[in-house]
């Protein structure tokens, strides 16, 4: 088996650069975008009204049962509990249903043709400075700035981009042949397809047993190496192409490790500045670009300054960042 390089070089590449700024040249691509992204968001908020229902729901459930224990002779575990709490989940439900109802019906196509400056801070503020524990809706934070992602890159945060393999011993029907980790270089002479998705329940099965295979470059890792990556703020992500990535979840939890890695679980970041830096390439719709982000804490006390790389596509006055990851490159 070939050796390849392993280390993400690829979350900017010139070919990412290439499929964007080819997306970009067909006609009226500006209005396609914007009304598939427009079809996303709404997506979003829909999912998020089902989901309060469900809340709901179950806060009804749980008013039963806990009514049911407390009021009869039925002894039921944490009923008294789950009556106590019902009114409080029953609330969080009809608020979350109103909230994304609202904002629903008072939905509008963003046309603003803003300034690079302005999307940089916007999506930076809300992937890396939203809390470490609302990992719940990070993923609707990264809808919010979606729009500033180069189309052909995000579609990839729309799938999941891998195909798990199992070890078996007997060869039979289903037999995919020899896998071998291109990383740590375990390896089994026998495998079949294994319908999950990352990351799987790991309590019903032994992960040593599993592999998975980037859908974009056919790259075999084990599946400890994608998951349990030496830097966990790259995890899920396939390390040859970056292209299988594990979806908008993959992506939220890595921004999660990325700030707990830089300030901790659960301390609060104030951004106050965003500064950012232009170098020019000789295509003059492609600009290399450092993002410095300066916050403090809620008391005023400052962190080091954070720098992350990113490449961004000026297309007919509109900017456009070439990848969603965190790509840091220091702090100051």
């Amino acid at each position: 088996m070939p050796t390849r390089k392993s280390n993400y070089s690829n979350i900017i590449s010139a070919e990412k650069i290439r499929k964007s700024l080819e997306y970009f040249d067909k006609p009226d691509s500006i209005d396609s975008h914007s009304e598939s992204i427009t079809s996303f968001k709404k997506e979003g908020l829909t999912n998020n009204i089902f989901f309060g229902l469900m809340v709901i729901l179950g806060s009804i459930f749980a008013l039963i049962y806990g009514y049911t224990d407390v009021f009869s002779d039925a002894l039921l575990p944490f009923g008294g509990f789950l009556l106590l709490a019902s009114p409080f989940i029953f609330i969080g439900g009809i608020f979350m249903v109103i909230r994304n109802l609202s904002r629903l019906a008072f939905f509008k196509k963003d046309k603003k043709r803003e300034s690079l400056e302005t999307i940089c801070t916007k999506y930076y503020e809300m992937v890396f400075c939203t809390d470490i524990s609302d990992f719940q809706t990070k993923e609707d934070h990264i809808r919010e700035v979606c729009q500033y992602i180069s189309p052909p890159v995000f579609e990839r945060y729309l799938e999941n981009g891998w195909i798990m393999f199992k070890e078996i011993q007997e060869v039979n029907d289903n037999n995919f042949g020899p896998l071998e980790c291109i990383t740590c270089r375990r390896k089994t002479e026998n495998s079949q397809e294994y319908k999950e998705t990352l990351p799987v329940p790991e309590e019903y099965i032994d992960i040593n047993t599993l592999y998975v295979m980037c859908e974009h470059c056919d790259s075999i890792f084990c599946y400890k190496c994608i998951c349990y990556a030496k830097h966990e703020h790259r995890k899920y992500l396939c390390p040859i192409c970056c292209d299988a990535t594990n979806g908008l979840e993959g992506l939220a939890e890595r921004w999660n490790q990325t700030r707990q890695k830089i300030i901790g679980r659960d301390n609060e970041y104030l951004l106050y500045d965003v500064v950012v830096e232009k170098k020019k390439r000789k295509d003059p719709h492609v600009i290399d670009i450092n993002v410095t982000l300066a916050g403090e804490t809620h008391s005023g006390k400052p962190y080091p300054k954070i720098i992350f790389q990113n490449v961004a596509l000026q297309i007919e006055n509109n900017w456009f960042l070439l990848t969603p990851e965190p790509i840091l490159i220091n702090k100051e």
